[in-house]
């Protein structure tokens, strides 16, 4: 993904950026968005193979494999124009601990 980062935060938020919509200072919203991990996102990793899968480790919780449908496979940009909510889901996920804290 040469032009797509992730970043999440205490606030529970994963957000997907294009870096290249990002520095056009008229349009500062990411391409996806999922709302709540339950709890702050400490850790995430793209999948080797597969540009639209992200592992996110959340503080309380679990562990998610989210799919994000704003990518193709190969990392571009999906044309198809929903609401940033809808471009990112989860799609298995680890929730059998207590916490990760």
């Amino acid at each position: 993904q040469p032009f797509v980062f992730a970043s999440g935060s205490y606030d529970e938020t994963v957000r997907i950026w294009d870096i290249r919509s990002v520095s056009d200072s008229k349009q500062h919203y990411p391409l996806a968005k999922l709302s709540s991990c339950g709890g702050g996102v400490w850790q995430m990793k793209w999948h080797p193979k597969d540009s639209t899968k992200l592992l996110v480790a959340a503080m309380h919780g679990g562990c998610h494999v989210l799919k994000i449908d704003a990518l193709h496979n190969n990392g571009q940009l999906n044309s198809a124009r929903l609401p940033e909510e809808d471009h990112i889901r989860v799609t298995s996920s680890f929730i059998e601990h207590k916490s990760m804290a």
